[in-house]
């Protein structure tokens, strides 16, 4: 069906909000470019890739291969940055001041080393790729005819629903979280009314992020090369964490069994 003129806009006013936050943050200098700003350069893109599968949906003539390596490379690096920074945050919530120096230390050196490697890779060359890309996709909005938003979110919400009746387990939890925001974004991009801030898909984001970050995290432990060359007492003390930590994930995973039925509702 042809697109109404308020569904444009509000795609259009999306669109928008996304090139300009990214195009900043493209050039954002090493100083500016803070922990926060890993997060929200994360999150942009993430609010990116929603439009992204929207166009690729409903036009015959957009191909998110021709747009999107540019973006995903950045995205990628900036993720590997901040997988460590939660990583730091989460750690550091579990332990007294002093505890596990050796850790922290070398910790933040494998921090600093992927937000050089994420430096290094944002060259001049790839910003200009990247906005590159962010034109093509404007492009591909302005030739936008037709958009049968009911469609894309039913296929939305019985991706979801299968994945509730097939039971959330570690091998699927993270889908789910994906599926959902992708759910949250399109509503915003087409210009329906948000989720209510207290329904069963904002708690589930919510409880799926958090349970996301400490999967993340003690996967990482659990196979990290360098953890055994810590000093003895930091090797208990670390240890002790990562069980809580894990003990803590068990938790987050059943609390969100129990409250993904109500997404059947």
């Amino acid at each position: 069906m042809p697109v109404p003129k308020a569904t444009l806009d509000s795609i259009r006013d999306y669109f928008y909000k996304r090139q300009t936050s990214l195009s900043f943050m493209f050039r954002y200098s090493r100083r500016k470019f803070s922990q926060a700003a890993f997060h929200r350069f994360r999150v942009e893109i993430k609010k990116l890739k929603a439009l992204i599968a929207l166009l690729e949906e409903e036009s015959a003539d957009f191909s998110k291969k021709k747009v999107y390596p540019p973006i995903r490379k950045l995205y990628s690096q900036a993720g590997r940055v901040r997988e460590l920074q939660i990583e730091k945050e989460l750690i550091h919530s579990q332990t007294e001041s002093g505890k596990l120096p050796g850790f922290f230390l070398r910790l933040q050196g494998e921090i600093q080393k992927e937000r050089e490697a994420f430096f290094t890779i944002r060259t001049w060359k790839s910003r200009k790729k990247a906005e590159a890309s962010l034109q093509k996709i404007a492009k591909a909005i302005g030739n936008l005819n037709e958009i049968n938003q009911v469609e894309i979110l039913q296929k939305n919400k019985s991706k979801i629903e299968n994945l509730v009746k097939k039971g959330i387990q570690p091998n699927n939890a993270h889908e789910l979280r994906i599926q959902l925001k992708l759910m949250k974004n399109i509503r915003e991009i087409v210009g329906l009314p948000t989720l209510p801030p207290n329904g069963p898909e904002e708690q589930l984001m919510k409880l799926l992020g958090d349970w996301h970050d400490l999967e993340v995290l003690v996967q990482r432990m659990n196979h990290s090369p360098w953890g055994k060359e810590l000093p003895a007492a930091e090797k208990k003390h670390l240890s002790k964490i990562i069980q809580i930590l894990d003990f803590q994930k068990s938790n987050l995973l059943t609390e969100i069994q129990l409250k993904t039925p109500a997404l059947l509702i």
